[in-house]
């Protein structure tokens, strides 16, 4: 799945500024000030409480930095839906069905992430482990068409805290393990990804997931508010290294 060009981003950044002004109750230039501190995550430990619930959040952490992300625009589609979430600190973040399709504004960046075949988490939950290809360009390392092949399977639930889900229902847990890349240092250290996700009523919502974008930096994101409603008009169709 490949990743946007610069004119979306752009217009993420447009509606980043319009939802500021939403997130205010009043028109004051302190009071819009103060909901942009609260709702972007200018504090290292965001106050959710705070945020507008009409819209959608993750919240975002890679060490010690933390930050809220604002559900910006979503494709859907019968593999599951691509959620592009921003930060005003410049991270876009790119999640199909959960799994990491891309980022961008972050010291080591994935683009033009293709998820091959990637299983649906139902599907993982009937046959126990399937196995499935990557293909992804790293930047600022230039490493361009990196293949990987992913085994993922079911795992018992880990000791991870969670904040309370804005879906109902139990969390059940996957692992993503490279187990061949055309890089052998990918395949030989890089840890595996996880998810925790929750079924209900036919739907699978993936609330949380750690993923290690380099073999040293690594972050997590957890759902944090779920909406009825997407934040935009656009629709088509732990055991983690420490971090920079």
């Amino acid at each position: 799945m490949a990743s946007r060009s610069g004119p979306h981003r752009r217009n993420g950044w447009v509606f980043l500024l319009l939802l500021t002004l939403n997130l205010s109750a009043c028109g004051n230039l302190a009071t819009v000030k103060e909901a942009w501190r609260a709702a972007t995550g200018r504090t290292p430990e965001p106050d959710g409480s705070r945020l507008n619930p009409a819209y959608q959040y993750v919240r975002f952490t890679s060490g010690t930095h933390a930050t809220i992300l604002f559900l910006g625009d979503r494709d859907v589609s019968a593999a599951g839906p691509l959620d592009v979430y921003y930060s005003v600190d410049g991270v876009v973040l790119k999640l199909h069905n959960g799994r990491l399709a891309g980022v961008h504004g972050f010291p080591t960046e994935w683009r033009n992430v293709v998820l091959k075949d990637a299983p649906v988490w139902r599907d993982v939950m009937q046959h126990r482990e399937r196995q499935w290809l990557r293909v992804r360009d790293v930047m600022p390392l230039y490493q361009l068409g990196l293949q990987e092949r992913i085994h993922t399977r079911q795992i018992a639930p880990p000791n991870i805290p969670l904040i309370k889900s804005p879906v109902t229902g139990d969390v059940i847990w996957f692992e993503d393990t490279v187990i061949e890349s055309t890089s052998t240092t990918v395949s030989r250290h890089m840890p595996p990804a996880r998810y925790g996700v929750v079924f209900d009523k036919g739907e699978e919502t993936a609330v949380y997931g750690e993923q290690c974008v380099r073999v040293d930096l690594c972050f997590t994101w957890q759902l944090d508010r779920k909406s009825t409603r997407l934040n935009s008009s656009h629709v088509s169709e732990s055991r983690m290294p420490s971090s920079a």
